[in-house]
């Protein structure tokens, strides 16, 4: 999915081990979990919830950039 968001170049994405790595002011409740940042948010983090496919997940972040998206094409589903 990672590589699939590259066409987006105001969007990063990375992986957190959430048992190992421990994030001031975000709770985790359950995995696979997602947080959105947006730009100079840092300390607000929005729970992308509901997104169970691939499909669902960049339609939600599709949905809270603030930038023009490009839509990926995905190179296998979740």
């Amino acid at each position: 999915m990672a590589s699939d968001l590259k066409v987006n170049p105001n969007l990063i994405f990375a992986k957190i081990d959430g048992v190992t790595n421990e994030v001031a002011n975000v709770t985790i409740k359950g995995f696979p979990s997602f947080k959105f940042y947006k730009k100079g948010e840092k300390h607000k983090p929005i729970h992308v919830y509901g997104a169970t496919s691939y499909g669902d997940f960049m339609e939600s972040l599709k949905n809270l950039v603030s930038y023009p998206w490009i839509d990926p094409k995905p190179s296998e589903e979740l």
